[in-house]
This record gives C-alpha cells, structure tokens and sequence, in this order.
C-alpha cells in the first residue's frame, strides 16, 4: 500500500510541475527544477538536528493528541503537572513531524489571513508538499505511520495545487471567452473547442469545490452532485442550444471529458475514491496505532 501511495503523489508533483510549467507562473516551475535538490539537503539537515544524542530518554509531551474536552495536565498538590498517560519519551523523528506540522499549519494559516494574492498561497502550498513528500519518503523505512501522515499531507497539498492551478486556468479561458465572443461578428461565431474549455474549467472547479472531505465513491456519483451546477452555469453563460443541447447531453459529454481530457481527468481521480478492502484493512491498522 504504501509503495502504492508514494508513487500516486509522485504523480501528482509531476502533474503539478507540467500545469506550472505551461502557466504564467512557470518561474517557480523552474525555480523548483533548479532547487529541489536544496530542498532535499534541507530536509536531511532538519532529521540531523533532531537526532539529538542529548535528548536521548528524556520525558516529552505525548505524540498522541488527547481526546477533545480532555487535558494533558491535572492538578496535583496545587501545582498543575502533565498526566502520565500523556508523557513520551523521546522519538526523533515524530518530534520532528510534530514540529514541522505545527509550522505547516502555521504559515499556510498566515498567508490565508493576510488576503495574499493566489499565486503566493499556491507557492507556500507547492513548497510544504513537496517537504512533506520529501519528509515522508526520508523516514519511511523507520517509521512507517509518520511517513504515511507524511504523505497524506503532501497529497492533500498537491491536490489543492492542482486545483489552484486549474482555476487560474478557468480564469484565463473566462477571460478569453469574452475577448471570442467580441470578436465573433468578425470571425463567424465563436468556436467550439473554446467554450468547451470554459466548461471544462467550471467542471474541474466544481469538483474540487464540491468534493466531501472522504471524497466520492464513484465517478458517477461525483457527475451527478456537481451536474445541475455545471448546467446553471451554462445556462447563465448562455452556452446551452448550439453547443449543449440538455442536461443530459451535458452529462454524457461530461463522461467523455472524464476519459479525453486529461484536466478533467486528473480532478476525478484526485476526488474519487476507490478503497480497497486491502487498503481499507492497513489503513484502519496504521490508525489504531495512533492510540496509545
């Protein structure tokens, strides 16, 4: 499963580099080109500074969050002190998955409240991924469950990516709509490959918008949810008729966008979720040996 997994966000780094690369923002395709192997050395100093000899059995906090309404500390004598149940010994390398997810949180968090422009939340996404990717991959033959949570989080990252890169994409073609429809006196009407990237942009938009947090259980579940949005936004955008007669041939033409067109594509597989029992079984055993 996990081999598995390692090579699924693999997928969608390389996924990411090759919309960047194709985008306004290909610089920081090929900023990180040129650096990643900094990146790398980053990493590798982050697990040497906590592969501290000093620390070696000291007491810390535990790894294992306690359960919501209940506190780490009681009080004892008047004085407040940590519950033994809730004390570890030292681990370097969950100590410093501990922190580095404390930093992720924190940063992501920050450029969010700042009203930052689009472009500087995908970088500081782009670059978390990619250190946890990186992160994950360094310690997974020591610990398997920081490396699995490791991953999760670079995937969840390159899938918000992903979807930023997308709909700056829809944006574009947004834009270049207007710019056909002002010119189709001149050229004839507008064509209908380039309406059908501005719905294909507002799909992809609609997938990653609507998508439950487990994600759909079939592709088909997933047309259904995000159908009627998709048709309203043709409606409005006064594309039906001509070059979507209905609803329904919305829906089959969405199905075959799901197979064709590789955008479309991508945001389905990063939304529909097909767990095997197998996996199911491994992922349900990682996540009891959280509890401790």
């Amino acid at each position: 499963m996990m081999d598995e997994f390692y090579e699924k966000i693999k997928f969608k780094l390389r996924e990411v580099l090759g919309g960047l690369h194709k985008s306004e923002w290909s610089t920081h395709a090929q900023e990180l080109d040129e650096n990643y192997s900094l990146l790398q050395s980053k990493v590798d100093g982050m697990r040497a500074k906590y592969a501290n000899p000093g620390m070696k059995g000291k007491s810390v906090p535990s790894y294992t969050n306690p359960p919501k309404g209940h506190s780490r500390y009681h009080e004892v004598n008047g004085n407040l002190e940590m519950k033994s149940e809730y004390i570890s010994i030292y681990d370097p390398i969950k100590e410093w998955w501990r922190d580095f997810e404390s930093e992720l949180s924190r940063e992501n968090f920050i450029v969010l409240i700042r009203d930052e422009p689009i472009e500087n939340i995908f970088v500081s996404h782009l670059y978390y991924a990619c250190m946890s990717f990186e992160l994950g991959s360094s310690v997974i033959n020591e610990d398997e469950q920081v490396a699995f949570e490791a991953f999760i989080q670079a995937s969840e990252l390159f899938d918000k990516c992903l979807g930023m890169l997308w709909f700056k994409s829809y944006l574009e073609n947004k834009n270049k709509l207007s710019i056909v429809r002002g010119d189709s006196g001149k050229k004839g009407g507008v064509k209908k490959a380039e309406i059908y990237k501005v719905i294909q942009s507002e799909l992809i938009e609609l997938i990653y918008a609507k998508a439950p947090e487990e994600g759909w259980r079939s592709k088909t579940a997933a047309v259904d949810y995000v159908l009627d949005s998709l048709w309203t936004f043709v409606e409005r955008k006064k594309l039906d008729g001509f070059y979507v007669k209905n609803i329904e041939a919305l829906r089959d033409r969405v199905f075959q966008w799901s197979v064709k067109i590789e955008a479309v594509r991508n945001a389905f597989n990063a939304k529909v979720t097909r767990v095997s029992k197998k996996s199911k079984v491994v992922a349900d055993s990682l996540n009891k040996s959280k509890t401790p």
